[in-house]
């Protein structure tokens, strides 16, 4: 009789510890499923930060490019008063 209850124990203890590695694998398939989310969601966002930084890039020469065509419409036009004063002078 005592070897039934320590066998029953036994089992029981047993069947405890398969439950506990059930939820330990769960609680693991879980954990990766997230990180596997929060890799892909920091991609996403890496991906999103390059295109932000290319549209910067591209603003900043197209910007620039405004800049030395303004400076150049400047002289042009500074060149065209002079001419003009010239002329009527």
């Amino acid at each position: 009789m005592k070897s039934v209850a320590s066998l029953t124990g036994l089992v029981a203890s047993s069947v405890g510890s398969v439950a506990s590695l059930t939820g330990l694998v769960t609680w693991t398939v879980e954990s990766v499923a997230s990180l596997t989310g929060l890799v892909a969601w920091t991609v996403k966002l890496v991906t999103s930060l390059t295109g932000l930084v290319a549209w910067a890039v591209q603003s900043i020469a197209s910007l620039t490019g405004l800049v030395a065509w303004t400076v150049e419409s400047v002289a042009s036009l500074t060149r065209l008063v002079a001419w003009t004063v010239e002329s009527v002078a």
